[in-house]
């Protein structure tokens, strides 16, 4: 049997700035093959010009309050990361610690970006991860932010961009090569706001029907109307009843844990969880440490920006691949990066064409679905470490916060899309001083846009 005999559909869920150490390192301490932490790791800061400080990683990580600020990671962010602490030219990841301090954080908190969590403290990636596959070597796409990340694993390209900046991205990407293939059958399921609207193409009446809300996948996976491909989008912004789950800092990662926990169970309960491979991973590393290197890569498409080339990869960040046709344990320790997803997806689909010279040169990873048959014996669900009544309380409290407290960097830059979007909806950061209120208005604007396409 072909990997197009065993899979039909292809589910990709992508979370915020959480880098493969961070949440994943310590699974080595109960699997040697992971290429993980040995727990002597660390990075020094010399804040006084005086005598260093050593700090070695650590597993306890908080749950909340997360870091505020969120650790830097735009791209001259992390290039000092990448190469300070080293000769200048080679890359030491030893600059983490340095790079948080320079940000304004106290030289005692600057060390917060060195700890990660243990296995236990995170029950659902590490089951999943134990269970299926965990990849050791899935890179982001470039050493930057969230929004060129984001278009890599759309688009294998980010346009020459490497900012989270509002503007005409007008690059193909694997939804339309789906489409073009008369496989119709995709959608992009978003909690609060689709991030995907950056891409203007899809911003027509031929697409905006497959855009929906999160509550239609957990309706087609019982109904069993799955299509072909899913993009899921986690929720950007706390507002009253509802906490953020895309993980971004400082929103903590149990809402994430709970939305990787809904998305598998909801799956693995469907008809076609036989037919499925489910990808769990992370957009880029979002600042936190992580002690590989990243490896070169080609250049997309010949552009650049004035601080990026596109010719290294990011940092690692976790990512898993989940199916019944998976062997319990499997570790993969072959280099990946976003664009190893519409790679896959030509494989799987048969699309008609590579988008960039990256996906044409990424590796696919379909080589983990080599069992004859497909497993019956893959666990029923999974649950994150807090109760019920913890999580309603953390959803309380972050409802509460964000009324009071600023939008994230990443928030502003959805209020900008949702600016260029509607531009007679159009408000100012300025007029929007809270969290809260930039969720309302990116809200309307996403209702505005979809509602006449809405099933």
């Amino acid at each position: 049997m072909t990997i197009s005999d065993k899979i039909k559909h292809v589910v990709l869920l992508m979370l915020e700035n959480r880098s493969f150490d961070h949440l994943c390192g310590y699974l080595r301490m109960v699997d040697s093959r992971i290429e993980g932490l040995l727990g002597t790791e660390y990075n020094e800061l010399d804040p006084s010009g005086g005598d260093s400080v050593k700090v070695v990683v650590s597993d306890d990580a908080p749950y909340v309050p997360d870091l505020l600020p969120s650790p830097g990671h735009e791209v001259p962010d992390v290039h000092t990361q990448l190469y300070a602490g080293g000769d200048g030219s080679t890359i030491a990841n030893r600059g983490f610690i340095k790079n948080y301090f320079e940000q304004g954080v106290p030289s005692a908190n600057a060390g917060r970006v060195m700890k990660c969590f243990s296995p236990e403290r995170l029950p659902v990636i590490t089951a999943l991860a134990r269970e299926f596959a965990l990849c050791d070597r899935w890179h982001s796409s470039l050493p930057g932010p969230t929004w060129p990340n984001r278009l890599f694993v759309h688009c294998a390209t980010s346009g020459g961009f490497a900012d989270n900046t509002a503007r005409q991205y007008s690059m193909t990407s694997i939804f339309e090569r789906l489409s073009d293939q008369q496989l119709d059958s995709w959608r992009i399921y978003f909690h609060d706001t689709p991030q995907t609207f950056m891409l203007e193409r899809l911003r027509n009446a031929r697409y905006l029907r497959f855009f929906e809300h999160f509550d239609a996948f957990i309706r087609d996976c019982r109904d069993g109307t799955l299509p072909r491909y899913s993009f899921i989008e986690p929720r950007y912004f706390s507002i009253l009843g509802a906490a953020a789950n895309d993980e971004h800092p400082d929103h903590g990662v149990l809402p994430g844990e709970q939305l990787i926990a809904t998305v598998y169970n909801a799956l693995r309960a469907s008809e076609k969880w036989n037919q499925t491979l489910l990808v769990v991973t992370w957009d880029e590393h979002g600042g936190f440490y992580d002690h590989v290197a990243p490896p070169a890569t080609v250049n997309p498409d010949g552009k650049v920006s004035p601080d990026c080339n596109f010719e290294l990869l990011g940092l690692r960040v976790p990512t898993m691949r989940i199916s019944p046709w998976i062997s319990r344990g499997t570790v993969d320790h072959n280099v990946y990066d976003h664009s190893s997803v519409p790679a896959t997806l030509k494989l799987i689909f048969g699309t008609s064409s590579f988008l960039t010279k990256r996906d044409e040169l990424a590796n696919t990873f379909e080589g983990n679905c080599l069992l004859p048959t497909w497993r019956t014996d893959t666990i029923e669900r999974v649950a994150p470490a807090s109760p019920p009544l913890a999580n309603a309380f953390h959803a309380s409290v972050q409802g509460v916060m964000s009324a009071i407290r600023p939008p994230t960097d990443l928030q502003r830059s959805l209020v900008n899309l949702a600016n260029r979007i509607a531009p007679d909806q159009a408000r100012s950061q300025y007029s929007l001083p809270t969290e809260l209120q930039a969720a309302n208005h990116v809200h309307e604007v996403t209702l505005r846009v979809l509602s006449p396409y809405a099933r």
